[in-house]
């Protein structure tokens, strides 16, 4: 992996295309660790695809992407990228707690769960089945599953997304 000082993401002239049209169009950005960034851009504008790219959901179809000094969507990068998607990713059969020792186990981070449940603020909704949960309520499970394991880069797709004020 690559330093810590050195930037966490590098892009050359990205291109991503989804069903012949193309989506990213040589897109190119290198950012450094330690920042908080923000894509801005309407709706259709690739934002999304771009964050898929970033975590290795979405095949690239031109250029290069390097994520913590490795290729985007490299095996090695799963236990080091936290992502949350746009939709709440959890199973909404199981309770709070369930899902997030699921999640840990598959990323050996069995030790964490109590610490990501404590930093997204829902200790007290731990036994709840996620389904019975408001849908800002699941967005921050989903968060704390991103949380797992302590990662080096965060990729959070509308992070706040039916959050109140005081959550988001």
């Amino acid at each position: 992996m690559s330093s810590a000082d050195g930037p966490v993401l590098v892009a050359s002239g990205v291109q991503v295309r989804l069903g012949g049209t193309e989506i990213l169009h040589g897109i190119s950005v290198a950012l450094d660790a330690g920042r908080i960034t923000g894509l801005l851009g309407p709706s259709g504008s690739g934002k999304t695809t771009l964050m898929r790219t970033i975590v290795g959901t979405q095949r690239l179809h031109g250029g290069t992407l390097r994520v913590l000094g490795r290729p985007a969507g490299d095996p090695e990068l799963r236990r080091v990228v936290g992502y949350a998607s746009q939709q709440a990713s959890v199973y909404t059969d199981l309770t709070v707690i369930e899902n997030l020792r699921y999640f840990a186990a598959a990323l050996d981070a069995r030790h964490d769960v109590d610490r990501v449940l404590d930093r997204v603020s829902m200790t007290r909704h731990r036994d709840r089945l996620t389904g019975g949960l408001s849908g800002g309520e699941r967005s921050r499970v989903s968060l704390a599953v991103a949380l797992l394991g302590s990662p080096r880069l965060l990729v959070l797709d509308e992070p706040t997304v039916g959050l109140d004020p005081a959550a988001a």
